[in-house]
């Protein structure tokens, strides 16, 4: 199999200290053309808020997408576990190990579930009504 190395330059920056604070994540691809940022705010009461991004196709100066809310985020974090899984895991594994139900546990599960056929999947959580909750979302 052969690969292609992307390169990918990414740039943070959280614009005040004081709550609430508007942070930017930046990243561009210059073989593809395209760049975008990620933005969204953290109050004082509240750790996450729903998020803006938008992609621009930079060879016509457009912008090609823009999403709005927290989804796209975990379906990123998600991807990047069942990619994780696919090239770095046993490919003979039949048990699915899921710590929490938190945020991330549906597309973590869901993710690994379309690269890997589990016989079994164990989760863990300190409260059994979240683990029903979660099995009911797969």
């Amino acid at each position: 199999m052969a690969y292609k190395i992307i390169k990918i330059i990414t740039y943070s920056l959280i614009t005040h200290p004081v709550k609430p604070q508007i942070v930017l994540t930046c990243g561009q691809s210059i073989e593809r053309n395209i760049s975008g940022f990620r933005s969204y705010w953290r109050y004082q009461d509240s750790d996450f808020t729903d998020d803006l991004t938008i992609v621009v196709d930079d060879s016509q100066n457009k912008i090609k997408g823009i999403v709005l809310g927290k989804q796209l985020g975990f379906l990123r974090t998600g991807a990047i576990g069942g990619l994780a899984i696919k090239y770095l895991s046993n490919p003979n594994i039949e048990t699915l190990g899921i710590i929490g139900t938190g945020r991330q546990a549906f597309s973590q599960c869901y993710a690994a579930m379309h690269v890997r056929k589990f016989k079994e999947i164990i989760i863990y959580s300190r409260k059994k009504n979240n683990i029903e909750v979660l099995l009911h979302r797969m």
